[in-house]
């Protein structure tokens, strides 16, 4: 598990604990242009599958860099995970996000809460996986209705996922 930036290094360290591994650092400054930089890498990457968990993707530049770096430190694979992506365009930018997500092999898994249209999503499935909330916010409604703990819903869910007990393919959409 590899958090994009100190300000993730706290829900970096929550997943790593609930999947039982390691987890580790990358550094980062903004640059002119609004470009991110990773100037540091802290943990052992070198041959290793990593996941990146960030909150909001807006121009998906962070997510660049930090490919960049995990690959030049010779990462196995690289997946990025993403709770609200907006994917807007780059001021400046000679190519869209998209096309160099393409370009540099970038897989993203994220979730519905940001609109995008059923064409967006069929012509960018090949870079990004969108899974839909809508069974999650019925299950917190559900719980609320029974008066039952949300936290322990909330706490479950990935656990339950890893032990097969919920498929993560209920929850993908597919365009």
């Amino acid at each position: 598990m590899m958090s994009p930036d100190d300000g993730a290094v706290k829900r970096s360290r929550d997943f790593a604990l609930m999947l039982g591994t390691s987890f580790g650092i990358c550094h980062k400054d903004h640059i002119q242009g609004g470009k991110s930089e990773i100037t540091d890498v802290t943990g052992d990457v070198k041959g290793k599958t990593v996941m990146v968990p960030d909150d909001i993707i807006g121009t998906g530049g962070t997510l660049l860099a930090v490919n960049e770096a995990l690959r030049d430190r010779g990462v196995k694979a690289v997946y990025f995970m993403g709770a609200h992506c907006i994917l807007c365009p780059r001021e400046g930018a000679s190519k869209t996000i998209e096309q160099q997500f393409r370009e540099q092999e970038i897989k993203l898994v994220t979730t519905d809460t940001v609109p995008k249209s059923s064409e967006y999503m069929k012509k960018h499935q090949d870079i990004c996986e969108w899974l839909s909330v809508s069974k999650c916010l019925a299950g917190f409604i559900q719980k609320d209705f029974e008066h039952s703990s949300l936290r322990t819903f909330l706490e479950s869910f990935p656990r339950r996922v890893l032990e097969g007990r919920v498929s993560i393919n209920n929850y993908l959409i597919r365009p």
